[in-house]
This record gives structure tokens, C-alpha cells and sequence, in this order.
């Protein structure tokens, strides 16, 4: 059974433009309304638990800020003003409940 969740990579033209983190990186992002902000998602998978890291991108200064890793899967992310909004799967291993 293969995963619902998919890798993707992101070009940005020209290249010179901004060099991004060098991740494996989910098929969603968002931009916000006033096309100022872009966020992506980077898988962040440590001992085989999924996690993820949000990118945001100014658009305008090419500022580049990442988030602290989180723990499970982004399933939908959003700009709202100056708030980034995203949904989370959480898991969990079986044997933290088995031993």
C-alpha cells in the first residue's frame, strides 16, 4: 500500500531568484492573497516518523524563514494575513503503546 502523501520538487525561474533548502518536499503549499508570502512543506522524517517543516518565502525581499520540525503529516496549509494556518495528521508508533 503506497502513501497518500506524495514528494514533489519545486522550481522556482530563474534560479538565480532564490535558492531553496535542499529537502524533499510535500506537493502542497499556499500563497497569500496579496501574493507577498509563499509556504511550503518539507518532509522532515526522522527514525522512520513522519514530520515536516514549513518554509515561507517573502516574495518581494526573498527571505527565507523555516519552522521548527512538527511531529506527523501537513494535510492542508493556508495564509490568512499575517497567519499561517495548516491541519496536521499526528501518528503514532505501536510499539510506544506495545512495547
Amino acid at each position: 500500500m503506497g502513501s497518500p502523501h506524495h514528494v514533489c520538487s519545486i522550481i522556482i525561474k530563474p534560479e538565480k531568484y532564490l535558492e531553496l533548502p535542499n529537502y524533499e518536499w510535500q506537493d502542497i503549499g499556499a500563497i497569500s492573497k496579496d501574493f507577498k508570502f509563499v509556504c511550503f512543506v518539507a518532509w522532515d522524517i526522522q527514525d522512520n516518523s513522519p514530520g515536516f517543516r514549513l518554509i515561507l518565502i517573502n516574495i518581494k525581499s526573498k527571505v527565507l524563514k523555516e519552522s521548527d520540525r512538527k511531529t506527523g503529516v501537513c494535510e492542508s496549509i493556508a495564509i490568512d494575513g499575517n497567519i499561517v494556518l495548516f491541519k496536521t495528521i499526528e501518528t503514532i508508533k505501536l510499539s510506544t503503546l506495545f512495547g
